[in-house]
């Protein structure tokens, strides 16, 4: 066996890596079809060393359950009432008119799947050909008001009128109403208003001046109640303020004939 040098300048015989047993197969991935696999790991143990090998895969897949998937028999869509021929023989009696519709295979069947069936082709009923009218329905309506909680999933729905009634044998009108999920709107806020605080000092030393005071105020939203009075936050008036310093007070001119005095007011 060949001895290795290793990087830390010691002797070492060449190791390959270590494995553990396959574990169990997973299930096939498809139950039918061409492309269903399955697949199985193995941990690796002990990695190799000193020059040692490590070649051993740790997953393996194989193909299965490729069979053919059942396909059931698809048709079009059936075709508009047509008249066919005039009969006395109708079950109800009277003189009634044959009308006709028909549909094609569009997918056969396959793999077990449910047959087509030819008879299944062709559909014939009787009716008043004077009278006969199929269901003519109008445009979709707008969606209605999404109904909920607020702020959660609700349903909001939307319907068809009806422009003609069906009679005399005609199929009945398809549904009418569809519906879908929705977020109802925003939750109702009323105003709110705070108390009012204390007014501010006045703004000045000397003379006229002003003050203010505020309050918390919510206001409305979402259609909720309005405020009894104007929701305003701050109010303000107008305040005299005289400090215990010199300031001036007012000041005029009096004047007299022949002169003019100005005295000064402290």
């Amino acid at each position: 066996m060949d001895v290795i040098i290793s990087t830390h300048g010691q002797l070492c015989e060449p190791q390959d890596c270590i494995v553990n047993e396959w574990s169990v197969w997973s299930d096939c991935s498809k139950t039918c079809g061409d492309s269903g696999i399955k697949s199985r790991q193995r941990l690796t143990l002990q990695q190799a060393y000193c020059g040692g090998k490590c070649d051993l895969n740790t997953t393996e897949t194989k193909e299965c359950n490729r069979k053919c998937c059942p396909q059931d028999c698809i048709y079009s869509d059936w075709t508009k009432w047509k008249f066919l021929y005039f009969s006395f023989n109708c079950s109800e009696g009277g003189e009634r008119y044959v009308f006709r519709r028909s549909r094609a295979i569009v997918v056969e069947s396959a793999c077990g799947g449910e047959s087509c069936r030819m008879d299944s082709l062709d559909d014939i009923k009787c009716g008043h050909l004077k009278c006969h009218r199929e269901c003519v329905l109008g445009m979709w309506s707008f969606w209605s008001v999404c109904e909920g909680p607020c702020e959660q999933k609700g349903v909001q729905k939307r319907t068809k009128l009806i422009k003609q009634t069906p009679s005399c044998g005609a199929d009945p009108c398809p549904a009418r109403e569809e519906e879908e999920e929705c977020i109802a709107g925003c939750c109702p806020v009323d105003c709110q208003l705070g108390e009012w605080s204390m007014w501010s000092e006045c703004n000045t030393t000397c003379g006229l001046s002003s003050r203010t005071r505020t309050r918390f105020v919510q206001p409305m939203e979402c259609r909720g109640m309005e405020c009894s009075e104007d929701p305003v936050s701050e109010d303000k008036e107008e305040c005299e303020r005289y400090d215990n310093v010199d300031c001036v007070v007012c000041r005029s001119r009096i004047i007299i004939t022949g002169f003019s005095y100005n005295p000064e007011f402290l």
